[in-house]
């Protein structure tokens, strides 16, 4: 079984929380039973459909239109998880409640922030995919 995780690795990340794991390979690779051919394919969809998901997002709270803020951050949410990225799951399932209790106060830093991890996290598994 292949295992990798990527975690913080630079003092371009001294502004994250601790030492936490942009995600955790070793998690998600026991999960697809060790097919590491798969968990790289899963970021590659990763790759594509986070930032299609985050400008629908985006566009959404633009708009005012928290049903569909609340659907593009669950499939945020779940993409995220794929990877046992907890960072960027937890932002995301955020603003899904949010989104969905229709209370779009906050809501904005919040998407900043997921914007901030999901790019992160997309950094992290293109690192993990080449190394």
């Amino acid at each position: 079984m292949l295992k990798k995780s990527i975690g913080k690795t630079d003092a371009s990340h001294a502004h994250q929380r601790g030492n936490d794991k942009l995600f955790d390979a070793d998690a998600a690779l026991q999960r697809l039973e060790g097919d590491a051919e798969l968990f790289r394919m899963l970021g590659k969809i990763f790759q594509e459909d986070s930032v299609e998901l985050f400008s629908k997002l985006s566009s959404g709270l633009a708009a005012g239109d928290l049903a569909l803020v609340e659907r593009a951050a669950h499939s945020l949410k779940g993409l995220a998880a794929n990877f046992e990225a907890t960072a960027a799951t937890e932002v995301a399932f955020g603003i899904e409640e949010a989104a969905r209790a229709r209370q779009p106060l906050g809501l904005e830093p919040r998407v900043k922030e997921l914007g901030v991890q999901l790019e992160r996290l997309r950094q992290a598994l293109a690192q993990w995919d080449a190394a």
